[in-house]
Protein backbone atom coordinates (compact mmCIF):
# COMPACT_ATOMS: atom_id res chain seq x y z
CA UNK A 1 0.00 0.00 0.00
CA UNK A 2 1.37 3.36 -0.95
CA UNK A 3 0.51 6.83 -2.06
CA UNK A 4 -1.24 7.62 -5.36
CA UNK A 5 1.33 9.75 -7.17
CA UNK A 6 0.32 11.42 -10.43
CA UNK A 7 2.59 13.15 -12.94
CA UNK A 8 1.29 15.55 -15.58
CA UNK A 9 3.86 16.26 -18.31
CA UNK A 10 3.77 18.97 -20.95
CA UNK A 11 6.26 19.63 -23.76
CA UNK A 12 6.02 22.94 -25.62
CA UNK A 13 8.23 22.88 -28.72
CA UNK A 14 10.00 26.01 -29.91
CA UNK A 15 9.32 27.03 -33.50
CA UNK A 16 12.26 26.19 -35.76
CA UNK A 17 13.25 28.65 -38.47
CA UNK A 18 13.01 26.00 -41.24
CA UNK A 19 10.18 23.75 -40.03
CA UNK A 20 9.70 21.16 -37.28
CA UNK A 21 13.41 20.60 -36.60
CA UNK A 22 16.51 22.74 -36.91
CA UNK A 23 19.87 21.58 -38.23
CA UNK A 24 22.40 21.48 -35.36
CA UNK A 25 25.31 20.35 -37.53
CA UNK A 26 25.89 18.01 -40.46
CA UNK A 27 23.63 14.98 -39.93
CA UNK A 28 22.25 16.16 -36.57
CA UNK A 29 18.69 17.46 -36.18
CA UNK A 30 17.63 19.34 -33.05
CA UNK A 31 14.27 20.03 -31.42
CA UNK A 32 14.14 22.40 -28.42
CA UNK A 33 11.39 23.59 -26.13
CA UNK A 34 10.08 23.99 -22.61
CA UNK A 35 9.22 21.07 -20.31
CA UNK A 36 6.61 21.44 -17.57
CA UNK A 37 5.60 18.86 -14.97
CA UNK A 38 3.23 18.81 -12.01
CA UNK A 39 3.52 16.00 -9.45
CA UNK A 40 0.60 15.39 -7.08
CA UNK A 41 0.25 12.93 -4.23
CA UNK A 42 3.54 13.63 -2.48
CA UNK A 43 1.91 15.80 0.21
CA UNK A 44 -1.54 16.35 1.67
CA UNK A 45 -3.98 18.68 -0.12
CA UNK A 46 -3.85 22.28 1.08
CA UNK A 47 -7.65 22.55 1.23
CA UNK A 48 -10.81 21.38 -0.57
CA UNK A 49 -10.06 23.36 -3.75
CA UNK A 50 -6.28 23.51 -3.40
CA UNK A 51 -4.91 20.12 -4.43
CA UNK A 52 -1.82 21.70 -5.97
CA UNK A 53 1.22 19.58 -6.71
CA UNK A 54 4.89 20.33 -7.09
CA UNK A 55 5.55 22.22 -10.31
CA UNK A 56 8.82 22.15 -12.22
CA UNK A 57 9.79 23.76 -15.51
CA UNK A 58 12.89 23.90 -17.67
CA UNK A 59 14.32 23.86 -21.17
CA UNK A 60 14.96 20.64 -23.10
CA UNK A 61 16.90 19.74 -26.21
CA UNK A 62 16.56 16.56 -28.30
CA UNK A 63 19.26 15.69 -30.86
CA UNK A 64 18.69 13.05 -33.55
CA UNK A 65 22.03 11.73 -34.73
CA UNK A 66 20.86 8.73 -36.77
CA UNK A 67 17.98 7.91 -39.10
CA UNK A 68 18.28 4.17 -38.38
CA UNK A 69 15.04 3.06 -36.72
CA UNK A 70 15.95 -0.58 -35.88
CA UNK A 71 19.13 -1.71 -34.15
CA UNK A 72 20.53 -5.20 -34.78
CA UNK A 73 17.72 -6.17 -37.18
CA UNK A 74 17.80 -9.76 -38.46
Amino acid sequence: VGFDITRHLRFDFDPAPTGAVSRASYGVDRITGTFREEITGLHKPLGPQQNIGFKVEGKFELNRISLIDILNAR
